[in-house]
């Protein structure tokens, strides 16, 4: 299991989530069920908790006829400062895609790739 403990993460990483620590940033490559979110947040309180049941029932619904995948890079900084981004996502239409894909974005994530481009160096 993925040791996220410190992370200021949004979602619970789960056994599709790939933890990748590079330079000054944190990434995780998160292969996730088509209608789930990339980023936890949104709404507190009652109506927070009607909405979520509502919603959760009916992608419930959808994915028990669906198979389809997002498999995305989520960076934030590791001294905690700005803001966790999705930086990257695709689709796929099965697990083992989804799987393939996660690799795929993880190795791109260790060779430097989705680093955020530096500004005022021109």
């Amino acid at each position: 299991m993925l040791d996220s403990s410190r992370d200021p993460i949004q979602f619970n990483p789960g056994p599709h989530d790939v933890r990748i620590v590079q330079g000054a940033h944190v990434y995780y490559v998160r292969a996730i069920k088509r209608g789930e979110l990339f980023l936890g947040g949104g709404l507190a309180g009652i109506e927070g908790l009607v909405f979520a049941a509502t919603i959760g029932v009916l992608l419930h619904l959808r994915n028990a006829k669906d198979s389809h995948w997002k498999v995305g890079v989520v960076r934030y900084r590791r001294d905690g400062s700005g803001l966790i981004r999705v930086a990257h996502k695709e689709k796929a239409t099965s697990l083992a895609g989804a799987e393939a894909l996660r690799e795929r974005l993880a190795a791109k994530v260790r060779a430097g790739g989705f680093a955020p481009e530096r500004r005022g160096t021109s």
